[in-house]
């Protein structure tokens, strides 16, 4: 590959894999999904090569969030949601966050996809963007 195309590949794909991460920011706000700001604050774009990067968070319980959990699983952890009852100004007690996950072991909890709507927009707009710089490039 020349040099130049290189050179302006990688900003372009730098460029999208960023805006993405602050894509995902605002998506992740407006789903709600977070008691705290941990989750939002930890999505950021990782550089794995000059033409590859990562975004995403960078939080455990991710995954969890974006595909939920089914009835049966584990209970997630008590103080996890005391803490998220507090922050939601709930009467909060040990006694129900433990009956809340308890609650959520039984009945499981439905997940939130706050990445499929960004991962399809910054695709778009990475083969728009690669396609103008291709064209620049070869003229």
């Amino acid at each position: 590959m020349p040099a130049k195309l290189h050179s302006v590949l990688a900003r372009v794909v730098s460029r999208t894999a960023q805006e993405g991460a602050v894509d995902m920011k605002g998506e992740a706000a407006r789903h709600k999904i977070a008691a705290r700001s941990t989750l939002i604050n930890s999505i950021r774009a990782d550089r794995v090569n000059d033409l590859t990067w990562k975004f995403g968070p960078h939080v455990n319980y991710a995954m969890a969030v974006y595909e939920g959990r089914r009835p049966g699983q584990r209970m997630p952890p008590p103080q996890a949601i005391f803490d998220w009852m507090r922050v939601r100004r709930m009467n909060a007690s040990r006694g129900a966050a433990w009956a809340v996950a308890r609650s959520i072991a039984r009945r499981g909890i439905k997940g939130r996809d706050y990445v499929t709507p960004v991962v399809d927009r910054s695709r778009a707009r990475l083969l728009a963007l690669g396609t103008a710089a291709v064209n620049e490039v070869i003229g």
